[in-house]
C-alpha cells in the first residue's frame, strides 16, 4: 500500500529537482548585496571612480557579478582612463548578458574609441550570441530532466502512455536541439578574441622564458585569441595577422575569469 502511494510522486520529484537546480543556477549571479552596489552606483554618479571601482571589485572577486555589476565597474575603468580594463568588463557583461542592447552599444563605442578595427567581435548581434553557452546548456539540461520524468511517468502509469508520448517525444527532440546549440554556442565563443592585454606595448615571446625572443608586441585593449597555457604563461594568437607568442599571464585580462 505505501509504495504503491509512493511510486506516482517519483515524476514530481524529478520536476521539482529540475526547477531547483534552474532556478539555482540564475539565482547565483543576482545575490549580490544590493546596499554595496548601491554604494558603488552613487560614487560613480558622483565622480568618485576609485571607490566604485574598489566596491565593483570585492563584489566580482565574492563570486556575486552579474552584467550591471561589470558594465558599471566598465564606465569606472573609463572614468580612470583604463580603456583597457573598461573593454575587458564590457565583454564580460556582453558574456552574461548577450541580449543587453546598452551593453553591447557601450561595447561597440569603446572599442571605436580605441580604433579597434581588427581582432575583434564582428558580429556582437549574431543569432547564437543572443543567448550564452550556459542557458542554451541549462536549457538542454532542463529538458532533459523533464523527458526523463514524462518517460517514468509513462512506465509507471500505463494506462497515461499514450499521452504521454507526444510530449516525451518533443522534449527529448527539443532536449537534442538545444544541446547542439549549446555545442555551436561553445565553438563559436572559443573562436572569439577571449583576452585583452592590459598594459601598453606588452610584449609576446616565441616560448613561455622571460628570456625569450620577442614574438611581437601587442598595444594595450588588444583582444586576442588564448591557444595554450603553462603554469603563468598564456600563448595568445593575434586573430588579425595570425602572429603568436607567449605571455605572462598577469599582462592579460580574461572575458572568462
Amino acid at each position: 500500500m505505501n509504495r504503491a502511494c509512493a511510486r506516482p510522486r517519483l515524476p514530481l520529484l524529478f520536476l521539482l529537482v529540475t526547477i531547483a537546480t534552474f532556478l539555482a543556477a540564475i539565482g547565483g549571479v543576482r545575490a549580490a548585496a544590493p546596499g554595496d552596489f548601491d554604494s558603488a552606483n552613487r560614487a560613480l554618479a558622483a565622480g568618485r571612480a576609485e571607490e566604485a571601482g574598489r566596491v565593483y571589485e570585492r563584489l566580482a572577486t565574492n563570486g556575486t557579478t552579474s552584467a550591471a555589476i561589470e558594465r558599471n565597474w566598465a564606465l569606472a575603468c573609463q572614468q580612470m582612463g583604463l580603456n583597457a580594463q573598461a573593454l575587458l568588463h564590457l565583454r564580460r557583461a556582453a558574456q552574461l548578458a548577450p541580449r543587453d542592447g546598452d551593453i553591447l552599444a557601450d561595447l561597440r563605442t569603446l572599442r571605436t574609441k580605441l580604433g579597434a578595427t581588427a581582432g575583434t567581435e564582428s558580429r556582437d548581434s549574431a543569432w547564437i550570441r543572443r543567448v550564452s553557452v550556459d542557458a542554451w546548456g541549462w536549457l538542454a539540461f532542463g529538458l532533459v530532466w523533464v523527458s526523463a520524468g514524462l518517460g517514468i511517468a509513462g512506465s509507471l502509469r500505463p494506462q497515461l502512455r499514450p499521452r504521454l508520448m507526444g510530449a516525451f517525444t518533443l522534449c527529448a527532440g527539443a532536449s537534442g536541439v538545444a544541446a547542439l546549440l549549446a555545442g555551436i554556442a561553445y565553438l563559436d565563443f572559443e573562436s572569439l578574441p577571449n583576452a585583452i592585454v592590459l598594459q601598453a606595448d606588452t610584449i609576446l615571446r616565441q616560448s613561455p622564458i622571460d628570456e625569450a625572443r620577442p614574438a611581437f608586441t601587442a598595444p594595450a585593449a588588444a583582444e586576442l585569441r588564448v591557444r595554450d597555457t603553462r603554469p603563468g604563461w598564456v600563448m595568445a594568437e593575434d586573430p588579425a595577422s595570425g602572429r603568436f607568442g607567449w605571455v605572462p599571464q598577469q599582462q592579460l585580462g580574461f572575458v572568462i575569469p
